[in-house]
């Protein structure tokens, strides 16, 4: 009979399940880790971001896609009393669609 305690944690059909890492990139190792719900204010990336850098030393750089690019997120990092340095992806650029002006229609003559 197999030992039920050593399979591997599943999460359950109904919902899904997020785990947020903090990284040190040089070296490769887990500096900190928060498993979530996957749905919930508190469960968004920036959310769980603000609270592992809570962990953090303040000389830090802070890598991130545009999910933890929020105002708070933002705000956090812009602390002066921290030397934390942020790169985050931008969002990506809306196209233009109905409703608005093109560049090229100002060209016309």
């Amino acid at each position: 009979m197999p030992d039920t305690s050593t399979r591997p944690f599943t999460p359950a059909r109904t919902g899904t399940r997020g785990a947020h890492l903090a990284v040190e990139p040089d070296t490769g190792l887990f500096t900190g880790f928060e498993l979530t719900k996957g749905t919930g204010k508190d469960n968004h990336e920036a959310a769980v971001g603000q609270r592992l850098l809570e962990r953090e030393p303040d000389d830090i750089e802070v890598l991130g896609d545009s999910a933890y690019g929020t105002a708070e997120m933002r705000t956090t990092l812009a602390d002066p009393d921290s030397f934390r340095s942020a790169v985050i992806k931008p969002p990506p650029l809306r196209p233009a669609g109905s409703g608005r002006v093109h560049h090229r229609r100002f060209n016309r003559r």
